[in-house]
């Protein structure tokens, strides 16, 4: 598929990734809404633009009720910290409040929710795994009110272990009644009733809301590959565009999941920066643009993005999901059912699970060095393939459609030609990629 090349408001990257993807044919996309809820500002509640003022606390007693904020503020390595008293023998349990209108005081804010999620958060830099993950809660019922007295169970889970490392998941259930309140009551952390619940982020949704086409707040898409029997999903999750600290996309690569359910099975994350790791507000995404590139077939997609602002300009990253070019010695299928994900601050390609089995690896890029520049040999630029290497197997393979060169005499979205094929130069951002050998990446176009 050639190169398809866009500009794009911000706040609006997600719906043109999906509308792109799902019109090139190659996989099939399922559509996840924006969320309910807001994104906290303010420990004690935060307004929203109709003048609602929403809350969170916790049941707990020994800190202070406004750390449940944290689970729904920007920062992933922030949380919200339930407290158990010994042995479970009090259950600790997540409200959120959608509020009061400010302006007369009477009108409650009521959502229908049929969906939620719940994400783990990231300690410091570890990824993709951290001890916090094993301290997800791992059952839980979910509940509305509309007068925090009376309660209605809408939802009960169990065995909800092993979450990785910032890993989203959604979870779904039937309802068409509206509530002001709604309550999330932990009764397990992964297998043990005395260990104390951490919520990285926590979301609600009304699947109704995709009635909007403009609505979209991320999606997963799905593909058996140019085999057919390969098996590649992916989830992108825009959540954080429009957070004061992000401007980021939550990639998911996972070997498996349900499109009506949306459950998972073995996924990692790992955070994709639109440009350089700088700090924009949330209400800049609505008027920043952004220049992409997308390219796409059924073994994988690669994009990048550039944020058109003067600070940051060039400032491109990068990212390539799907499955390398097999090398000749794999001959059966089972042995590519993987992903790769890009680590955003690393720039390491991780494989889902390698040959050996081995979740969640990291490899390295191998090239040809190339040590002359495009002036010395006049209008000539040497260029190398990508390939991946990992620790456990060699040479995994070669990443399909992209070079790379040297970066004397080279200027961003400069075109070269390769054999019959031409190719367009992008210059990619050493904060998010640092472990690519050279700094110009060269796309098939």
């Amino acid at each position: 598929m050639a190169l398809i090349s866009g500009k794009v408001k911000l706040n609006k990257l997600i719906k043109e990734l999906a509308d792109k993807i799902e019109q090139s044919g190659f996989w099939t996309v399922t559509k996840v809404p924006k969320p309910l809820n807001i994104r906290m500002t303010n420990a004690s509640g935060t307004y929203d633009d109709n003048g609602f003022l929403h809350k969170a606390k916790l049941s707990r007693s020994n800190a202070a009720a406004t750390d449940a904020d944290k689970a729904l503020i920007e920062d992933i390595t922030s949380y919200a910290y339930l407290y158990y008293l010994p042995n479970g023998a009090i259950a600790p349990t997540f409200t959120y409040d959608f509020g009061i209108n400010r302006y007369d005081n009477v009108t409650e804010n009521r959502k229908v929710v049929n969906m939620y999620s719940l994400t783990a958060r990231q300690y410091s830099n570890e990824l993709p795994r951290n001890t916090y993950d094993t301290q997800m809660p791992s059952a839980w019922k979910f509940e509305g009110s509309n007068d925090e007295v009376s309660w209605d169970i809408l939802d009960v889970v169990d065995k909800q272990y092993n979450f990785t490392c910032r890993e989203k998941r959604f979870f779904k259930f039937n309802n068409t009644k509206e509530y002001r309140y709604y309550r999330l009551t932990v009764t397990e952390v992964n297998g043990s009733v005395a260990v104390y619940p951490y919520i990285g982020q926590f979301d609600m949704y009304n699947t109704l809301d995709l009635v909007n086409p403009d609505n979209i707040g991320g999606f997963f898409m799905k593909s058996t590959g140019t085999s057919g029997k390969d098996l590649l999903c992916v989830f992108i999750d825009g959540m954080s565009l429009n957070r004061i600290s992000g401007n980021y996309l939550e990639i998911t690569i996972m070997e498996d999941f349900d499109a009506n359910t949306l459950k998972t099975r073995n996924a990692m994350t790992v955070p994709y920066y639109t440009s350089t790791n700088g700090i924009y507000t949330a209400n800049n995404t609505s008027v920043v643009h952004l220049i992409y590139n997308l390219n796409i077939n059924a073994d994988r997609i690669f994009f990048t993005t550039e944020l058109m602002t003067a600070a940051y300009a060039p400032g491109n990253n990068f990212a390539y999901v799907g499955l390398p070019i097999r090398v000749a010695n794999e001959t059966d299928s089972s042995a590519m059912t993987i992903s790769i994900g890009f680590h955003a601050s690393t720039g390491f390609p991780r494989l889902l699970r390698n040959r050996a089995g081995i979740p969640l690896s990291n490899y390295t890029y191998k090239y040809i060095p190339l040590t002359y520049s495009p002036s010395v040999w006049g209008d000539t630029v040497f260029v190398s393939p990508l390939f991946l290497e990992g620790t456990y197997e060699g040479v995994r393979g070669q990443m399909d459609g992209i070079f790379t060169c040297h970066g004397d005499n080279i200027s961003n979205r400069n075109e070269i030609q390769v054999g019959n094929e031409t190719y367009k130069i992008v210059l990619v951002s050493s904060a998010g990629n640092a472990n690519l050998p050279y700094k110009p990446l060269l796309f098939k176009k």
